[in-house]
Formats: C-alpha cells, sequence, structure tokens
C-alpha cells in the first residue's frame, strides 16, 4: 500500500497527542493536521485533502457525523473513520449512512484503529465488532469479539487446531465458539457460516 496522509480530529489535546504517537509508527501513515472542531476538520480536509481523516464523534459546532456528510456532499476525496466514545449502534448506523467508512470506539486497541483506517484507505468498510452483528442484522444475536476473531481465521480454511494455536487458546473452546457462531448465524456448517458473514459483510 503507497503512503496515506491522514488528519486526526479531537476536542481533546492529550487524545490527539496519544493518537497522534501511536500512528506515527505505522509506516504507511503520515499525519498532516489535527484539529480540535468540526468546521476547522473540514477546512483542513479541504487545504490539505488527506486520504484519511479519523474523527471523534462529538466534536464542537459540527460532529464527527456532520464533517462526514459535508465530505461526500463536497465530494471530496478524504475517507472518514469515525472515533467514538459512544458504542450504540443506532449512533454508528447514523455516521455510516453519512458516509463515514469506519466506526470505532475508544475503547479498543490502537491495532483496531489501525485496521479501521487500513480498510477505510482501501475503500472498505469497518465495524468495531462490538457493535457489528447487531447493526448488520438487528435482532440477532451478537457476535462477540473473540467469535468475529475465529471466524476471520475460519474464513480462511483453518482448522481448529490452526485457530486454536492462533489465538494459544484449547480445541474445546474453539470448537464451543465455533458451535455458538453457526447457532447465531442460523447456519449447520462452517463454509455456510463463511458464506453468510461474507455476504452479509460482517467480515470481508
Amino acid at each position: 500500500m503507497r503512503r496515506k496522509t491522514c488528519i486526526i480530529v479531537d476536542d481533546h489535546d492529550v487524545v490527539r497527542s496519544g493518537i497522534r504517537l501511536h500512528l506515527k509508527l505505522v509506516e504507511w501513515l503520515e499525519i498532516v493536521g489535527e484539529a480540535n472542531t468540526g468546521p476547522k476538520a473540514l477546512d483542513l480536509i479541504r487545504d490539505l485533502k488527506p486520504d484519511l481523516a479519523l474523527l471523534d464523534l462529538r466534536l464542537p459546532e459540527l460532529d464527527g457525523r456532520e464533517v462526514t456528510a459535508a465530505v461526500v456532499a463536497e465530494k471530496l476525496s478524504t475517507h472518514t473513520v469515525i472515533f467514538s466514545g459512544f458504542g450504540t449502534t443506532a449512533l454508528a448506523e447514523q455516521a455510516l449512512d453519512a458516509g463515514a467508512y469506519g466506526y470505532v470506539l475508544k475503547s479498543v486497541s490502537i491495532a483496531m484503529v489501525v485496521e479501521a483506517l487500513r480498510c477505510a484507505a482501501e475503500g472498505q468498510r469497518f465495524i468495531d465488532p462490538s457493535l457489528a452483528a447487531e447493526l448488520l442484522f438487528p435482532g440477532s444475536p451478537p457476535l462477540s469479539p473473540r467469535e468475529l476473531e475465529i471466524l476471520k481465521i475460519m474464513s480462511r480454511g483453518t482448522q481448529n487446531s490452526g485457530i486454536a494455536f492462533a489465538l494459544g487458546i484449547s480445541i474445546d473452546t474453539v470448537k464451543a465458539h465455533v458451535s455458538n457462531i453457526l447457532t447465531k448465524l442460523g447456519v449447520d456448517s462452517r463454509t455456510e457460516a463463511v458464506a453468510t458473514a461474507l455476504r452479509r459483510s460482517i467480515i470481508e
């Protein structure tokens, strides 16, 4: 992947500073600007035309969703990822409907933030695992983060023993997770589970 430019937008200086320190270590990312309000973020996006913008959901004057909607309305090329302290599917859905490429919670690891940015850079959607299942098919029991992790590994054709080794858990634990995944997706086999997950964009 070629190097991607990114801006960081949050109204708390300490949050921006912490994120910047981590993202500067990512080889394919170049942090080119920061902002602490929605209007300043939009001005930066217009002026710098960054590939990516990591936006806090709650911002002064214009929130992250409104900034995203403006980016889409003005046909700007920047792909936005919402970084939120609010873990509700309604807010995530509003952000994605506005045109955001990702929605991640502030409680996640920096690795997941980087993964969300990578997906956005490639034109793919990324939804925080804790919200993904409920958002994509409301009313069904949501897959846990561990179940989503196992489902992604299953999609590569990895058997239970390989999954157990990769995650450092027992084969019996893997089998229990796989059984839960099949039940929650309403399917009878691993192949069907992967096909259903891909069709519903639970995994890429």
